[in-house]
């Protein structure tokens, strides 16, 4: 099989005659990748499990043929074929080869094998196997002949010494006479994990022997699942948690048809020495037989602490009946899984008694097709909680509790602050529950563009205080109504009185910080910000409004070096315009990663002489992304020269924004980017050649290029290397359009329009045509795929003076625009695109991929021309 180095997983599943083959090719050689390796059978009637079954249909081996070696090529009489059932007619089942995989599979780890049998010696290939699933299926109705004598469970451990989980499921057999002795003993084994199904109508030695010969007490789990429950399996099973002074029970349901009963899952968890075992069983059947089961578990009653289950009558009846002859005294805590409509259908034939029971918890449980009422706060939601409450009243169980109550604020869509404030003057469970929701307790907002009343504040504090211990993300907007006649008056000395003491002592709480101050507040924000450190801070944001009418201070203020009291140790993300950076380092800000600074001086075109962006690396020397806003301002007085080399920094990727002149610009770039940057973009309304060439000079390394143009209010034009790792971009407002598309920046794109092997481009005509701006030839002769993203209509819309000239192109990608929203395009457009807008000649043929795309129309009229790939539609498909 020559795709055995490429393979990651292999599942086989093949009639018995083609077994041999299979193998055969599987010795072909190694898979070096391999992870898991399934080998499976069709299980039914015609298919008698030889080497459970003795050749002769005697019931004993013949010795004189090797039990290692197959027979593949005996190949059964029409006799046989004609009877399935008579065990002497049974074909040989093979024996995995010792070569399998030509000996090496070093990352197989998973492996399903019901179509071979283990060899008495290892196989090389299964000795990393970690889990081992197996069906052992005789092909008889329940074991009416003398089966399973040859099963050989010790040989599993021989070839897969590093086996944690084994599954074995036995289909019809009876496994009592296999050689289990030979076992090795189970604590010299690493098995974790077993799982034993038996699908048969009289599988309770077999189930016990099973388990009896694998499980040991530290195994961390055991699950079995039979038709009939067997007290000694279950006492063995319960018996290995016996040293465990508390233990958790778990029910659950699964439901295999509406019109039957769900299936019985019942775990007993030991947390303090992570150990489950666990009976499956149809429920009608345990409820009709659950003697042995209430006396295996009545000893352990007393242990439990805590109950899982779902919100379903056979669960809790089934809890009740399980534990009649037994009091539950030690349960606190019970957990209930909801599902819609199930509270309604809640119909429980007695009382349970939890005389210990301090806590209830809800949750809606796995599927997520259902969640919790979406509604605003109103009287639907007050029946629901009183519909959810009438059911565990009736077993003696509290009322709500504060954690049911946030379960339900959390289930809200779009939740509002509002909205949590209404819900808190329901009653006091739900108060302390609103009080402890993320919208009241932890994104907390203050602004001065609302009048700082004293009973602002007092909210504002109330919510701060409300979980003291709790994470903060905080925003703190402060300058309207605090310029002009209200400085010094009321509202700025609500701002030092009562906001910067509580922002000094959330420091230890907050995630994020966005601070926007009047600069006359900057120094008491400051010294505030020193007064200890920030442990969960990863986000801080420190602004401060510049212009004609509020430009008292002559010079920025600088950050103190013990900012956060120097200890901010997961702080990322930085953007501070209110003040300056020091000379030397900020300790706080040695972990910082993203960088963003807006330069605005002040009023006027000011030029900006005292900007230091050498002290960015000096605070920040872990600086891997930094933005710049020019705001308009002209740099080309800063203090570039002190600046250290780019290629000594760790800056990866790089943002110009609105810097003025063509020099400002080019003096950011060509200081601060290097050819292994990431990503530089330029977003300006200047851009020289000068600038351009020293962007796109940094792929001159890259043989083929790609090009992508995007076109929204703005347009995105980037060029990037054929590793997609470096990508170099030209944004600009779609009205400056001719800006880009000047003669002076015409050269610098059509140098790399000769290394351009992908496009990817808006599919409207303003997008194309202004394509043309950059690349006035339209020519790229080394273009093999073009990708256009498209809107309902798109394509009928173009009107273009010309075409695009791409003679090597191989492939066209069409793209809904909105992942979310698929996109009609008709042949025609197709076609039309082809002829008129690409001038691709009748006799090339093309690969069309469509990405959330429906073509309509006669799709017959593309064979000839494209080969559509992947998932896309058939081009026969009407």
């Amino acid at each position: 099989m020559r795709s055995l180095p490429r393979l990651k997983t292999l599942s086989l599943q093949c009639n018995e005659s083609l077994i041999p083959e299979m193998l055969t090719a599987l010795r072909a050689g190694p898979a070096p990748i391999l992870t898991g390796f399934e080998f499976s059978y069709p299980h039914d009637n015609s298919r008698l499990y030889e080497g459970f079954v003795s050749h002769d249909g005697s019931g004993s081996h013949d010795e004189s043929e090797p039990d290692d070696e197959p027979s593949p090529h005996d190949e059964p009489s029409p006799h046989d074929q004609d009877s399935p059932n008579e065990s002497t007619c049974a074909p040989a089942v093979p024996v995995l080869p010792l070569d399998l995989f030509a000996g090496s599979a070093p990352q197989l780890q998973t492996v399903c094998m019901d179509a071979c049998r283990f060899p008495a010696s290892p196989v090389p290939a299964l000795v990393n196997v970690r889990v081992l699933i197996q069906t052992l299926d005789s092909g008889d109705d329940c074991g009416e002949v003398d089966l399973l004598r040859e099963h050989h469970p010790e040989r599993v451990f021989v070839s897969c010494p590093a086996l944690e989980e084994l599954s074995i499921t036995c289909r019809c057999c009876d496994l009592t006479k296999a050689s289990w002795a030979a076992c090795p003993p189970t604590a010299v084994t690493r098995l974790r994990r077993l799982i034993v199904v038996a699908n048969c109508c009289d599988s309770t030695k077999s189930m016990e022997v099973v388990v009896r010969t694998f499980a040991h007490i530290a195994m961390e789990n055991i699950e079995v699942a039979t038709f009939d429950v067997n007290f000694a399996t279950l006492s063995l099973m319960l018996g290995h948690l016996d040293n465990s002074p508390t233990l958790e029970l778990d029910i659950r349901c699964t439901y295999r048809h509406a019109f039957l009963p769900p299936t019985l899952r019942l775990s007993i968890f030991d947390e303090a020495h992570a150990r489950r075992r666990t009976l499956t069983h149809d429920s009608k059947d345990v409820l009709d037989d659950l003697d042995e089961v209430v006396t295996c578990f009545t000893r352990v009653a007393h242990r439990i602490t805590g109950i899982s289950l779902p919100a379903s009558k056979y669960a809790w009846n089934f809890l009740i009946a399980l534990f009649q002859e037994a009091r539950l005294a030690s349960v606190d805590t019970l957990r209930v899984t909801l599902e819609e409509g199930a509270l309604s259908q809640l119909e429980i034939d007695g009382t349970l008694v939890l005389p210990a029971l301090a806590r209830i918890e809800l949750n809606t449980g796995d599927s997520g097709h259902w969640k919790l009422p979406r509604t605003k706060f109103s009287t639907s939601t007050i029946a629901w909680e009183a519909k959810l409450v009438r059911p565990l009243t009736t077993m003696g169980a509290p009322a709500l509790p504060p954690e049911v109550v946030r379960l339900i604020l959390d289930a809200v869509d779009d939740l509002q602050l509002d909205d949590v404030v209404r819900a808190s003057h329901i009653s006091r469970t739900w108060r302390m529950a609103a009080r402890a929701h993320p919208k009241f307790a932890r994104d907390i907002a203050l602004s001065s563009y609302r009048c700082l009343t004293r009973g602002a504040l007092n909210r504002f504090l109330d919510r701060i205080g409300a979980t003291p211990g709790g994470r903060l993300d905080l925003n703190l907007v402060l300058n309207d109504r605090l310029t002009g006649d209200d400085l010094g008056g009321r509202a700025i000395r609500y701002v030092r009185t009562m906001v910067i003491p509580a922002l000094r002592e959330s420091l230890p709480r907050l995630a994020s910080l966005l601070l926007e101050c009047d600069e006359r507040l900057i120094p008491d924000m400051l010294a505030a910000l020193c007064a200890g450190p920030a442990p969960r801070l990863t986000l801080f944001r420190f602004f401060s409004p510049h212009g004609e009418s509020v430009s008292h201070q002559p010079t920025m203020p600088l950050l103190p070096l013990d900012l956060f009291s120097g200890s901010a140790p997961h702080l990322h993300t930085l953007c501070v315009d209110a003040c300056q950076f020091p000379t030397t380092p900020i300790p706080a800000f040695a972990t910082v990663r993203e960088l963003t600074r807006k330069l605005d001086p002040g009023p006027g075109d000011t030029p900006v002489h005292e900007l230091h962006l050498e002290r960015f690396f000096v605070s920040c020397p872990a600086l891997e992304e930094l933005s710049i806003f020019g705001e308009g301002y002209n740099l080309t007085r800063a203090s570039w020269a002190a600046c250290p080399p780019p290629a000594t920094t760790k800056l990866r990727h790089l943002a110009v924004t609105a810097v003025d002149g063509d020099d400002s610009t080019e003096l950011v770039v060509r200081t601060l980017a290097h050819p292994a940057m990431e990503s530089i973009e330029v977003d300006t309304f200047d851009l020289n050649l000068a600038t351009l060439n020293l962007m796109l000079g940094h792929l001159d390394d890259s043989p083929t290029l790609g090009l992508e143009f995007k076109m929204d209010m703005r347009i995105y034009c980037s060029v990037f290397d054929a590793t997609g790792e470096r990508r170099r971009t030209l944004t600009h407002m779609v009205e400056d359009m001719e800006v880009l598309g000047s003669a002076d920046l015409a050269p610098g794109f059509s140098g790399i329009a000769r290394r351009i092997t992908s496009i990817s481009l808006s599919g409207t005509e303003e997008a194309l045509g202004s394509l043309f701006y950059l690349f006035p030839d339209g020519r790229f002769v080394n273009a093999q795929s073009l990708s256009l993203s498209l809107t309902e209509g798109s394509l009928s819309g173009l009107q273009l003076e010309r075409t695009l000239a791409l003679p090597a192109l191989t492939r066209i990608d069409l793209e809904a625009i909105d992942d979310d929203d698929e996109v009609d395009v008709t042949v025609d457009e197709v076609l039309y695109l082809v002829h008129a807008v690409l001038d691709i000649s009748k006799d090339r043929k093309l690969a069309l991929w469509l990405t959330d795309v429906c073509l309509c129309g006669d799709t017959k009229l593309l064979s000839g021309r494209f080969e559509l790939e992947d998932d896309s539609p058939s081009p026969d498909s009407d």
